[in-house]
């Protein structure tokens, strides 16, 4: 029977999967749709163009939330689903081992409950490693058991904060704060403020478009929506400026936490932390600003990635391509 490896990141707002020998080769939304009796109607971009627009019987599930499994049918089949997506035609029942990058700190539950996820989804050999290891070899930088780095992980659901050697993880935490916070808050202020209602999909992509943390930034976007009285249909202009507060308020507690684990780190990993720097990535951490905002007050340099929201998954995969360097991590 042949085997299939493959690394796969599950994360809150999307789900990524890399093919030892053919790179990544899948990447899409961890929403689902069901119907009746929790029947699967879609999954992925097909389900998330269907969000607002279901029809009786019919829900949108987000199987994973900060994280983790949080409905854990819904999920093995999502992933399951995923999973016939790289299956390449000529293999009918391949035997699947998957790495699955799990949050930080997991517990034995929700280890337990990634690990039946994936074998529900058809999975036959389970590793699971913390992220933030995966995201440090995913960064393309030297990584030894004597000079660790630091990285700061924002995605959808969370954030993952963690000193990364080598060896493994030193310390860390993940923190239930990411980009879907500051989606939730766009859409009330919204409302609040100029009784205008609009989806969390046009709060994202609105957000994607002129969020920023520089107070000078002219950026604007048209978004679409309807009155909150009336339910007419209408439009506004949304400016960086308007949002500027919430995403202060948003990433100005990441930066807090992130104070938090630099305080409780030992002198010597504190020192090696502050002459390399702190790696910012995570698909949430694309903001105008941010690296800028956070070296100011940690008085510590931070570097920002090229493609942020795939550097876990990139690492996962060279993780899966060394024997070596996995059997010592996990």
């Amino acid at each position: 029977m042949v085997k299939l490896e493959l690394a796969i990141d599950m994360g809150t707002s999307f789900t990524s999967v890399f093919q030892k020998g053919a790179g990544l080769v899948l990447r899409e939304p961890s929403v689902a749709v069901t119907g009746e009796e929790e029947r699967l109607l879609a999954v992925g971009e097909q389900a998330k163009r269907l969000i607002g627009k279901t029809q009786p019987g019919q829900k949108v599930v987000f199987p994973v939330t900060e994280g983790m499994i949080s409905a854990p049918a819904t999920a093995a089949r999502m992933l399951e689903q995923f999973l016939l997506r790289v299956v390449p035609d000529h293999l009918s029942r391949p035997r699947i081992k998957a790495l699955l990058c799990i949050p930080c700190g997991s517990s034995a539950q929700d280890r337990a409950s990634f690990e039946e996820t994936a074998c529900d989804a058809g999975i036959r050999e389970v590793l699971l490693v913390e992220s933030p290891v995966c995201t440090a070899l995913g960064l393309g930088v030297p990584l030894s058991s004597d000079s660790p780095i630091m990285v700061v992980d924002i995605g959808g659901g969370k954030t993952e904060i963690a000193v990364v050697s080598k060896a493994g993880m030193l310390a860390g935490c993940t923190v239930s704060i990411g980009g879907n916070n500051a989606d939730i808050a766009i859409v009330d202020y919204v409302e609040g403020e100029f009784g205008f209602r609009v989806g969390l999909q046009t709060a994202e992509k609105a957000k994607i478009e002129v969020a920023s943390l520089y107070l000078n930034d002219t950026s604007a976007t048209l978004i679409g929506g309807m009155e909150s009285t009336t339910q007419a249909p209408r439009s506004m202009v949304l400016t960086s400026r308007m949002i500027y507060d919430i995403l202060e308020y948003c990433y100005g507690n990441i930066v807090e936490k992130v104070s938090d684990v630099l305080a409780t780190l030992p002198s010597e990993v504190a020192g090696d932390v502050s002459r390399r720097g702190i790696y910012l990535c995570g698909g949430a951490s694309a903001v105008a600003g941010l690296g800028k905002i956070m070296s100011k007050v940690l008085k510590i340099p931070v570097i920002t990635v090229e493609e942020p929201a795939l550097c876990t998954v990139m690492g996962a995969g060279k993780l899966l391509a060394s024997r070596e360097l996995l059997n010592s991590l996990v």
